[in-house]
């Protein structure tokens, strides 16, 4: 045994991220009623295993008659990601990179959630990541 560790605790094994969960309700397509299951660009299937994506909704509230309507949503593969952001001017990357920084410190969000081993998709899009305002509280929000 070596003695630089003799006598200490092994390490607890962190699981690494990501944590793989059930695609969450709010994620399906509001036409199918079902999970995404082509590339909006592409048309590459997205349910094969290891196959990464990226699902976007915005959402509208009606509050006065207690309503919502999902204005857009699609699924885009991450290689058509990839490509969408390479065609964006390193102006905009710059604009948008800074205005996420100064709003939103996306590793301390990170590390809360999964760190806490939280993966309850309800708690990471109740509220906005930007305004920390509650989607109840949004007349209209993506996620």
């Amino acid at each position: 045994m070596d003695e630089e560790f003799e006598g200490q605790e092994p390490e607890e094994e962190i699981e690494e991220f990501p944590h793989y969960i059930d695609i969450p309700k709010e994620f399906y397509s509001e036409a199918s009623g079902k999970p995404f299951e082509k590339c909006s660009v592409c048309a590459k299937n997205l349910l094969q295993p290891e196959t990464w994506y990226v699902v976007e909704k915005a959402v509208k509230r009606y509050p006065k008659y207690n309503v919502q309507d999902v204005v857009f949503e699609y699924a885009i593969c991450a290689g058509c990601h990839s490509e969408m952001e390479q065609r964006l001017s390193t102006e905009s990357k710059q604009k948008m990179q800074a205005f996420m920084k100064e709003r939103v410190d996306l590793e301390k969000r990170a590390d809360h959630f999964y760190g806490n081993r939280d993966f309850d998709i309800t708690s990471w899009i109740d509220k906005c990541a930007v305004s920390k305002n509650t989607r109840a509280e949004l007349k209209e929000y993506q996620i």
